[in-house]
């Protein structure tokens, strides 16, 4: 199960990561707009920044994960597909 959701969430790993940023830019630019007019919108943006910011991370990481093990499956192929 736990295998599942991490192969799930490391092919999608870059859609969660522009999600995430799409989120905080949303996020921050309440944020700037409300600053001094709505304290309470502003802090309500402040989190949305945040938590768009760790949504981020959060598929950097995955993206990380994914292309690090291509890299090892399309080394270890070419060994041996190698005929010589």
């Amino acid at each position: 199960m736990a295998n599942k959701v991490v192969d799930f969430l490391s092919t999608h790993g870059f859609k969660i990561m522009l999600a995430g940023f799409g989120i905080s830019a949303v996020g921050l630019v309440l944020y700037i707009k409300y600053q001094f007019e709505d304290p309470v919108i502003a802090q309500y943006a402040f989190g949305v920044t945040i938590a768009g910011f760790c949504m981020y991370v959060f598929g950097r990481v995955f993206v990380f994960i994914n292309r690090r093990n291509q890299k090892k499956s399309t080394v270890i192929t070419s060994k041996t597909k190698d005929p010589v």
